[in-house]
């Protein structure tokens, strides 16, 4: 049933975040097979040049931008449940038609198809995006949004990481016993579009609460008020700057460690894995950190991280052992993994907390465009720049000594060189934020501090283990944590 209901039920409730999570891990199944690691190796083998990679990447951002003018047929017809099965159903079409594009399209219009395919995937998909996010508000609620949000993730996350790296091995095994080595790609694609229609099924499971209705006012009027908010407009300006700063350098981590480093794609996958181990690991802490304290306060201790991460990228290839080179990965990745657990989590929810429930499509939607915006323009140019660094031969060569080998720095060090400085811009427009409950940095890392020696000890507990061995279960069998006790079969409001 896609219609939203006026008394939503305490099971109704229960069955829908159950089967939200089962939708979150076909979605990540879905996006992990069709994109990062492999979508780069695709696109390669299909002739791509750094300013195509690029465009690759920019064109889920951008297709953020498409949930502005989606706000208002969310809210003329209220059905947002409809509108986001509807367009996920629809976009994950697209992703069969990237998977023949080698087999069925001439090889010189090869990557134009792939990018208009993933044009129509992003792009479609992103119309119900703006539908979601309110949808979720009403039936998830506030006090429990970052703990039940972090569970969902960490089950995602867990899932799509143990299977990102059986797909790697199986590339690997595949292209060393057939040829061509591209048919293992679209293999790949041909299982995520199967993956992404079984999470529209479990869409349909989850009940809508009749949303609260407001006039029409039209786009303008929907990116104005969020914008005379002068504190969301401080939020925005810090996402938009750090979207910028993360996908400046992100999408070319995959290219760097195929091209420069000469990874196989088991190990590159390995080393996803052991991203993706960190993100598990930390998105309940974070979580419950952000339920206690504040958003901004874990966006503080998160981002940082982040920029240590990508500014360690050039130290990787200056090695001359193997193994520290392959030690710097590991470490590049664990803390890539906290962090980036930190910010997916806690950005989404300091702009949920700070939209007005009245207006929060169009604040919501408002904030997609400028996360959009930043996300999309951030890749293009630095495929451009690296093109260009390339044609030109622009390189600095470093002197080495000791465990350092004499080494060039190429377009690939400057661009995360830049990143780094982007990021520590975006971290001051953080600090002119305000949420309440926020904490200074010091308190926040003495908490995060107590929260991991408290997560050690429960999980070498043998209960502990079980907790999250059986979590997926768990949720089958019983009402999820805090949920709203609403009368069973009563005429009651969203939860």
């Amino acid at each position: 049933m896609l219609l939203p209901s006026d008394g939503v039920t305490s099971a109704e409730v229960a069955r829908g975040l159950r089967a939200l999570v089962f939708d979150g891990v076909c979605t990540q199944v879905m996006l992990v097979l069709s994109g990062g690691a492999f979508l780069v190796a695709y696109a390669l083998l299909l002739g791509a040049s750094n300013k195509v990679i690029g465009l690759l990447f920019a064109v889920p951002w951008a297709a953020q931008m498409l949930q502005l003018p989606s706000t208002v047929i969310v809210q003329r017809i209220g059905l947002r449940k409809a509108l986001v099965v509807v367009s996920a159903g629809t976009s994950r079409i697209a992703l069969i038609s990237m998977a023949a594009v080698p087999w069925l399209i001439p090889e010189p219009r090869r990557l134009t198809v792939l990018v208009v395919s993933l044009v129509l995937f992003w792009g479609v998909g992103a119309i119900g995006g703006c539908a979601f996010s309110p949808w979720m508000r009403d039936l998830v609620p506030d006090r429990v949004r970052g703990r039940y949000f972090g569970k969902r993730l960490t089950v995602a996350v867990a899932v799509g990481a143990a299977l990102s790296l059986l797909a790697g091995i199986g590339v690997d095994v595949y292209r060393a016993r057939v040829t061509p080595e591209i048919g293992v790609y679209t293999i790949l694609l041909a299982v995520a579009a199967v993956t992404g229609f079984v999470g529209v099924g479990f869409l349909t499971r989850i009940p809508e609460p009749r949303m609260t209705r407001t006039a029409s006012r039209g786009l303008r009027a929907a990116i104005a008020e969020p914008l005379r908010d002068r504190n969301f407009r401080k939020l925005l300006l810090f996402l938009g700057t750090w979207n910028f700063s993360v996908n400046l350098a992100a999408p070319f981590f995959a290219v760097y460690m195929l091209t420069k480093l000469g990874l196989s794609m088991t190990w590159i996958m390995a080393l996803f894995l052991t991203s993706q181990a960190a993100i598990v690991a930390f998105l309940n802490i974070w979580g419950r950190l952000a339920d206690r304290l504040s958003n901004k306060s874990v966006l503080a201790v998160a981002g940082p991280l982040f920029m240590v991460s990508t500014i360690l990228w050039p130290v990787a290839s200056i090695q001359t052992s193997p193994a520290i080179t392959l030690a710097l990965l590991v470490l590049i990745h664990l803390l890539a993994g906290v962090s980036t657990a930190g910010v997916m989590l806690c950005g989404w929810n300091v702009a949920l907390k700070l939209a007005p429930r009245a207006s929060s499509t169009g604040y919501l939607a408002t904030n997609a465009l400028v996360f959009g915006a930043a996300a999309s323009v951030a890749p293009v140019l630095a495929g451009l720049g690296l093109d260009w660094s390339a044609a030109h031969h622009l390189s600095l060569t470093l002197g080495g000594a000791g465990r350092f080998a004499r080494a060039t720095l190429d377009g690939l060090d400057f661009l995360f060189m830049a990143s780094f400085a982007s990021g520590a811009v975006a971290l001051r427009f953080l600090a002119r934020v305000e949420e309440r409950g926020g904490v200074e940095e010091k308190e926040m890392v003495a908490e995060l501090y107590a929260e991991i020696r408290e997560s050690a000890r429960s999980l070498s507990s043998v209960a502990g283990l079980r907790a999250l061995v059986w979590f997926p279960y768990g949720l089958l069998r019983r009402r999820p944590p805090d949920t709203p006790r609403v009368r069973d079969g009563g005429d009651s409001g969203a939860p």
